[in-house]
């Protein structure tokens, strides 16, 4: 966003007649005196006033500032207003008709508190306040203010009116700016459930963007084949980032979910195992992926998964229950009551505190 000094100089060259031109610049008898006001003709208090000679702004006296009734007697200042620029002659042999300078609102302080606004969460006030600076804006100023208030609807969750103000204020930003705006339309249209165009939008930012930022989008833009239940085109997509950076752990994970979600457990499992141990996956993909191996009858691969869930969270009730299930096939008898206890002791009211107890009443008769 363009930006303007916050304290707004308004300056005046004294064309001073018969004045000697050496250190006696401003010893001569001429006289002004003037009136600073606003749009509305009212007084501007403490507006600063400076005078100086022409193409010599070094040369004059201390500023002063303008008193209540908007008089000055001797650049203005005024934080909030434009600058102006204009001169005028003083006779040294007279006083100089008294001058009445109008100030105007510098629009640049309503986005300044609009701003603010917005940081502060007050997002409809945000909105009238930037809406006051837009008449005195160019077509790329009030283009970026429009972004601006699209934002306040995205932050209210009102998408249908941020899709629309960043549509609207599109084509009079720069490309960089266009990119930015592109990248939160399709947020917008995600949100709405909009998934072919947020995807449109989305592929129309990539040739932009650095390989972090692409990787971003490429996430972005397979979840929204995996919305649709398209898997196929989701794991291609994720497919893209991985031949970018490997390593990258947020696609290892939505691969192997995607993967494991079509069957396809021992190729998920591949996945995983490429995240480091220290990375915290999330606990769903690690122990759906457990209980899959489970029902399948693998058990030293179930037993990996659950057994890095319970590293990762130590008091999630699920996985105790589901590992004690594996023990049990293993016929590690005193492992899996160890487990079925600590079930029961986190979440006595859980879906498998039943199953747990009829387990142990067969490990431990009384």
């Amino acid at each position: 966003m363009s930006s303007t000094a916050r304290n707004l100089v308004l300056s005046f060259a004294l064309l001073l007649l018969a004045v000697p031109v050496a250190a006696q610049d401003w010893a001569g008898r001429g006289r002004a005196l003037g009136r600073v006001v606003d749009q509305q003709g009212d007084p501007i208090e403490g507006a600063k006033v400076t005078l100086h000679l022409p193409d010599r702004p070094e040369a004059g006296p201390d500023a002063i500032y303008t008193k209540k009734n908007g008089r000055w007697a001797v650049v203005i200042e005024k934080e909030g207003y434009v600058t102006s620029e204009g001169s005028f002659q003083v006779n040294e042999f007279g006083t100089a008709k008294p001058l009445q300078i109008e100030l105007k609102k510098n629009p640049f302080d309503s986005v300044r508190v609009g701003q603010d606004l917005i940081d502060q969460g007050k997002y409809a006030e945000a909105r009238d306040k930037l809406r006051e600076a837009l008449p005195d804006m160019d077509e790329h100023q009030k283009a970026q203010i429009g972004a601006l208030i699209g934002n306040t609807y995205y932050q209210e969750g009102n998408y249908a009116e941020a899709t629309q103000t960043y549509e609207q204020a599109m084509t009079g930003l720069s490309p960089e700016e266009q990119t930015s705006i592109r990248l939160r339309l399709g947020d917008s249209y995600l949100q709405q459930g909009q998934f072919d165009k947020a995807r449109q939008t989305y592929q129309a930012t990539l040739p932009a963007l650095g390989p972090e930022g692409k990787q971003q989008v490429l996430l972005a833009i397979a979840r929204t084949y995996d919305q649709e239940g398209d898997r196929d085109q989701a794991i291609a997509s994720v497919q893209k980032i991985l031949e970018i950076s490997p390593e990258n752990v947020q696609a290892l994970q939505l691969i192997a979910d995607l993967l494991s979600r079509q069957g396809k457990e021992e190729e998920a499992q591949k996945y995983l195992d490429q995240i480091p141990e220290d990375e915290e996956l999330p606990a769903d993909i690690l122990l759906n992926q457990g209980i899959r191996f489970y029902n399948q009858q693998k058990l030293d691969q179930a037993m990996d998964n659950f057994q890095r869930v319970i590293r990762q969270d130590p008091n999630l009730s699920d996985a105790y229950y589901y590992r004690g299930l594996v023990y049990l096939n293993k016929e590690q008898n005193e492992d899996a009551a160890a487990d079925f206890h600590k079930l029961l002791e986190l979440a006595p009211d859980s879906q498998y505190a039943s199953d747990a107890k009829q387990f142990l009443e067969y490990l431990e008769p009384q």
